[in-house]
């Protein structure tokens, strides 16, 4: 990924560098970088090569060193605080769930795409994996948004308020408006005392 500064300021992000000259023809043509007259931003725009300055960085190696750091701070935090993770730990991505393993109280993992966490101190066992029936003294669940930051409705997530939450029932998507919780046991097209269809 290509960031371009401009004025001291970011001027824009992008995947692929377009170097160009202008050949004999008043024309662009792409060009090396030692022969370059200017950069192509967006699918038109050419700015001189001069007026910017270009940094090449790993995009997705970023990515998932923010994840990672977001992942720490989200555990040190509820550690640290004696209290649940918040309601959107579920966008970072934790090391697999593990049977016999032991777990700290607060510890997160990832377990089937949603990030869960040991409610209490104990050790896993694949006959009570965290999505199970009856394991709700042991995990609570913190569900992953989709790419529109909707989260789908699954028993014992954390709500707050202005979360978006797709139900399982009907599909639609619900905003919680009152009544933040730590225990959503209901699917909000059924709770409307906490949700409005959006």
């Amino acid at each position: 990924m290509y960031e371009i500064i401009k004025d001291s300021e970011r001027f824009i992000l992008c995947d692929e560098l377009i170097l160009v000259k202008k050949n004999r023809n008043d024309i662009y043509i792409p060009v090396e970088q030692t022969e370059a007259e200017g950069v192509v931003i967006g699918n038109d725009v050419v700015e001189p090569i001069g007026n910017v300055d270009i940094y090449w960085f790993d995009g997705a190696n970023r990515i998932n060193l923010l994840n990672a750091a977001g992942a720490e701070i989200v555990q040190t935090s509820a550690k640290s605080s004696g209290t649940e993770p918040s309601a959107n730990a579920g966008v970072f991505t934790y090391d697999e769930w593990r049977e016999n393993t032991d777990y700290e109280q607060y510890d997160m993992f990832t377990y089937k795409g949603n990030a869960y966490f040991a409610k209490q101190k104990f050790t896993s066992s694949s006959v009570y994996p965290p999505d199970a029936l009856g394991v709700e003294a042991l995990y609570g669940i913190r569900p992953t948004p989709d790419s529109e930051g909707v989260y789908p409705y699954v028993r014992n997530m954390a709500v707050t308020i202005g979360m978006k939450v797709r139900s399982a029932k009907d599909n639609n998507v619900y905003i919680c408006y009152a009544n933040a919780t730590n225990t959503l046991v209901y699917d909000p097209a059924d709770v409307s005392a906490i949700f409005n269809k959006a």
